[in-house]
């Protein structure tokens, strides 16, 4: 009967007045600087703001079971993008380059900056901050981060392809003046070349002045001699045949042609 009476009085002090004894504790964390690691419930860590902070985990009677110094760094992205660029126009079949400043150079998403081109039929991106040009328009370069965005604009002209005069052949009274003009093709031509003008025989006509795109020929003697109109730096030209006749009653005057 004092056996049974022994462990009666052994399985009540289990049951009813030890328990705790043999519950899992319930831990909690505490963060020494809450502005640093918010603890949340569970195991849930906000992080706030740069610093260094202690965490640690006690439970329900404020028993300290661990803890730990816990450091919050900043993140570096890209906060700033410059490109600069020698010009803002090209020519077709020219290639441009240009720089792109981005800072902080130690930003974590350096990898996710892309380089984009707004119409890749007028032009590419060649080669690391290259631009080719393909065809004639406007491009928008952009260089992008996640959160940062920079472009520029670049023009694309077209080169000068013909040039254009009047007429094949004229004729003219001796000893007076023409005054021809041409026309280069396209008329945007970037950069628009200067225009040569000479005449095969001096003893029948020269060229006695010259303009932007326009000359004045004086003729000299009787016959027939060629006006050639050529672009510099290129091999583009024209030519008109010009015969110089005495007419009677003629006098020194000028006419314009084209």
């Amino acid at each position: 009967k004092i056996l049974i009476r022994f462990l009666g009085c052994c399985l009540f002090c289990i049951f009813f007045i030890f328990p705790p004894c043999f519950e899992d504790p319930q831990l909690m964390a505490v963060s020494s600087a809450p502005n640093v690691i918010q603890a949340g419930d569970g195991a849930a860590l906000t992080a706030g703001q740069a610093g260094v902070c202690t965490l640690r985990l006690v439970d329900k009677f404020g028993t300290e079971h661990a803890a730990a110094n816990i450091r919050v760094e900043e993140h570096y992205y890209v906060s700033n993008i410059a490109i600069v660029t020698p010009m803002t126009s090209m020519r077709i079949g020219e290639k441009l380059r240009f720089q792109c400043i981005i800072s902080p150079n130690n930003a974590e998403d350096l990898d996710q900056v892309r380089y984009t081109v707004s119409n890749e039929n007028v032009a590419v991106l060649s080669g690391p901050n290259e631009l080719y040009a393909l065809s004639a328009g406007r491009v928008r370069v952009s260089v992008s981060s996640p959160r940062v965005s920079r472009s520029i604009f670049i023009t694309i002209f077209p080169a000068a392809s013909d040039v254009l005069l009047p007429d094949t052949a004229m004729r003219m009274p001796l000893n007076s003046i023409a005054e021809i003009h041409c026309t280069v093709v396209p008329m945007n031509a970037n950069p628009m070349p200067n225009v040569s003008w000479t005449s095969s025989d001096p003893t029948v006509f020269r060229v006695t002045g010259v303009a932007k795109n326009a000359c004045r020929i004086t003729s000299v003697g009787r016959g027939t001699a060629t006006l050639t109109c050529s672009l510099d730096g290129c091999s583009i030209r024209k030519t008109m045949q010009v015969t110089v006749e005495k007419i009677k009653g003629c006098y020194v005057a000028t006419a314009v042609y084209g």
